[in-house]
C-alpha cells in the first residue's frame, strides 16, 4: 500500500513543480511503455495472488468477469455518451442547456444514492440468506420499496436548491430536474434487489436498456430511466401488489444522513467543483481521471468483499463450535484478509492511476496536465478512506464513519469556497485526505485486530 500511495503522491506533485512541460513530453514517448508496464504489473499481480494453481487462476476469471459485468454501466455509458452528447447540441430545457442539465444529475446521483438507497438495503438484508427463497426476498423487497420511495423525496427536493441558488436555474429547469432525479431514484432502488443477490442478468439489462435508450432518443431525457426501471419490475410483476411496510421516517434518517456523509468522500468533490464553476467544468478531463478510483472501487465489492465476508462467517462459525483458545487462528485470518483488500484495492488502483495519467498527459491539453494528477490522486486516496469506513460500518462503528466522511466533506467544502485554481485545490484536498486516511487506517486497525470482540463479544456485553 505504501508502494501504491508514493505513486500516486508522485503522479499527483510532480505536474505542479513547475514540471509540466516535461511530464507531457515523458508521457507522449512514454505512452506504449506505460500501457505494456501496467499490463504487466496487472498480470503479475493476478499470479501473485492467484499462487499459480488451478482453482486460483479460475476464481480470478471468474471474478474477472462479474467485475466486468458489475462495471457495464461504466462501459456502456462510456462508450453512449459522447455520441450522444453531439446529438444534444442546442437543445435546451427551461432555458438550461441539455447537455449540462443532464451533466447535473449525473453528478448528483451518485452521492445521493448512497444515502438514500442505504435503508432498502438494510431492510431487506436479512431476507438475503432467510428461508424463503426468491418469492419471499422479492416479496418482502416489494413491500419495502414504496417507503424507501417515498423517504427519498425530501433529500431529491433539496438537492435541487444549490442549482436554484447558486446557478440560478429557472424554476422549469428546476422541476425538470426534481422530475429526472426522482425516476433515477426509482431506477437504482429497482437494482438494489439485483445488486444485493448478485444478479449480473438483471443488473446488465437494466443499464442496457438504459444505455439503447440514451443512444436512440438522447434528448427524451426522461426515458433512460424509465427504461431500465421496466427491466427490474417485470421480474417482479406478481410482488407487486405487496402490501408496503411502512417504517418510520425518523429511524432511516439516521442511515440515510450517515450515507450521504460516506457518499461524499467519492462524490462530492466533482459535485462542488461543478457548482464553484457555474457548470462549466472540464467533463472528460474529470471523468477519465476519475476512472481508476472507480475500477478499484469496484473491484474491491466484486474481488476482495466476498472473500472479507467469508473469513468473518469461519470466525462465526468457530465462535459456536470451537474452545477459546482456537479463535485467535480465526481472528488472525480476518485481520490479515481485511488488511489484503485494502492493500489489493490500493495496487490495483495506483497501477490504473499511473497508466490513465500517462495517457491523459500524452492527449490533453497542457493546461490539464496538472489537474489529471490531482484529480487521480484525490480519487484514488477516496476508495482508500471509503474502504477503511466500509470496514468500520461493518463493525458497528458508525460515529467514526460519520466523522471521517464529515472531515472529507468539510475540507472540500472550505476549499472550493476559495479562489485557488482547480489543480492546487485538489491538491489541497489530497492533503487534507492524507491526513483523513491515517485516521481511518489507524480506526480500522483497532477495530479489526481483535474481531472477534469487535463482531461478538462487545454487542453481547450490550445485551
Amino acid at each position: 500500500m505504501a508502494i501504491a500511495f508514493v505513486l500516486v503522491a508522485t503522479i499527483a506533485v510532480v505536474p505542479m513543480a513547475r514540471g509540466r512541460d516535461l511530464v507531457r513530453g515523458v508521457a507522449e514517448q512514454g505512452r506504449a511503455a506505460a500501457i505494456t508496464v501496467a499490463v504487466l504489473a496487472l498480470a503479475v499481480f493476478v499470479l501473485r495472488r492467484s499462487r499459480l494453481s488451478k482453482a486460483g487462476l479460475r476464481l480470478a476469471r471468474d471474478r474477472g468477469a462479474h467485475l466486468l459485468l458489475h462495471l457495464w454501466p461504466v462501459v456502456t455509458l462510456t462508450v453512449v455518451y459522447p455520441l450522444a452528447t453531439a446529438r444534444m447540441a442546442g437543445s435546451r430545457l427551461g432555458g438550461v442547456e441539455l447537455s449540462t442539465f443532464l451533466l447535473a444529475v449525473a453528478l448528483t446521483l451518485p452521492w445521493l444514492l448512497q444515502g438514500v438507497c442505504m435503508p432498502l438495503y438494510r431492510s431487506i438484508g436479512s431476507l438475503v440468506h432467510g428461508r424463503g427463497g426468491t418469492t419471499a426476498l422479492r416479496g418482502g423487497f416489494c413491500a419495502a420499496l414504496p417507503a424507501a420511495a417515498l423517504q427519498a423525496v425530501p433529500f431529491v427536493l433539496l438537492s435541487g436548491v444549490p442549482l436554484l441558488l447558486l446557478l440560478r436555474w429557472s424554476l422549469p429547469a428546476i422541476g425538470a430536474y426534481w422530475l429526472l432525479m426522482a425516476i433515477n431514484v426509482l431506477f437504482a432502488h429497482s437494482l438494489v434487489l439485483a445488486n444485493i443477490t448478485r444478479d449480473r442478468i438483471g443488473w446488465v439489462m437494466g443499464w442496457s436498456a438504459y444505455a439503447v435508450s440514451v443512444a436512440v432518443v438522447p434528448t427524451w431525457w426522461w426515458l433512460p430511466p424509465l427504461a431500465g426501471l421496466l427491466t427490474q419490475l417485470v421480474p417482479l410483476r406478481r410482488h407487486l401488489l405487496t402490501a408496503p411496510e411502512w417504517s418510520s421516517f425518523r429511524s432511516n434518517l439516521g442511515d440515510v444522513g450517515r450515507g450521504l456523509l460516506l457518499g461524499a468522500v467519492m462524490w462530492g468533490d466533482k459535485l462542488l467543483y461543478f457548482y464553484r464553476s457555474d457548470g462549466d467544468i472540464p467533463v472528460v478531463i474529470l471523468f477519465v481521471a476519475s476512472l481508476p478510483a472507480v475500477v478499484a472501487y469496484n473491484f474491491y465489492f466484486v474481488c476482495r468483499a466476498p472473500d472479507f465476508d467469508a473469513s468473518v462467517g469461519r470466525l462465526h462459525a468457530a465462535l459456536e463450535k470451537e474452545p477459546l483458545h482456537n479463535l485467535r487462528t480465526y481472528s488472525r485470518g480476518v485481520h490479515q484478509v481485511a488488511l489484503r483488500s485494502q492493500r489489493d484495492t490500493a495496487v490495483v488502483g495506483g497501477i490504473l492511476v499511473f497508466l490513465t495519467s500517462m495517457l491523459l498527459w500524452s492527449s490533453a491539453g497542457s493546461e490539464h496536465t496538472s489537474l489529471v494528477g490531482a484529480v487521480s490522486a484525490v480519487s484514488w486516496m477516496c476508495v482508500m478512506i471509503s474502504i477503511a469506513c466500509y470496514k468500520l460500518d461493518y463493525a458497528g462503528d458508525s460515529r467514526s464513519v460519520a466523522i471521517l466522511g464529515g472531515l472529507h466533506l468539510l475540507a472540500c467544502v472550505a476549499l472550493f469556497a476559495t479562489p485557488l485554481p482547480a489543480a492546487p485545490l485538489y491538491i489541497g484536498i489530497l492533503c487534507a485526505d492524507a491526513v483523513t486516511f491515517v485516521i481511518a487506517l489507524l480506526l480500522f486497525n483497532r477495530a479489526w485486530q481483535a474481531p472477534e470482540h469487535t463482531l461478538f463479544w462487545r454487542r453481547a456485553l450490550t445485551w
